[in-house]
């Protein structure tokens, strides 16, 4: 099951790294993004994750029901990062799977 997980994150991790550099399909980020972004892969206060994972949740469903699936991905990649802080390592498992359905 662990060499599943990583299999799944190391393919998360090629997408998101494509994603964000320059002349790649680059969206401008709101503000609110880089914020919660901040939020996960540094948090400062203890209902920083939480706050974060809600955010990535509902703009991952947005995203999906617009049909930016790349969007998604890069949100489930966030929910992942937080679902491990957070130590819900079964859950990241899923949300990496459902992220490649």
């Amino acid at each position: 099951m662990k060499v599943f997980l990583r299999t799944c994150l190391f393919s998360l991790s090629l997408v998101y790294s494509g994603y964000g550099q320059e002349g790649v399909m680059e969206k401008p980020d709101p503000d609110s993004s880089q914020i919660y972004r901040a939020m996960v892969l540094n948090p400062k206060r203890p209902f920083d994750l939480s706050r974060a994972f809600n955010y990535y949740n509902e703009r991952s469903k947005t995203n999906l029901i617009a049909g930016d699936t790349l969007a998604a991905m890069d949100d489930f990649s966030y929910i992942v990062i937080i679902q491990q802080k957070a130590g819900f390592y079964f859950d990241s498992e899923q949300t990496a799977v459902q992220a490649l359905k």
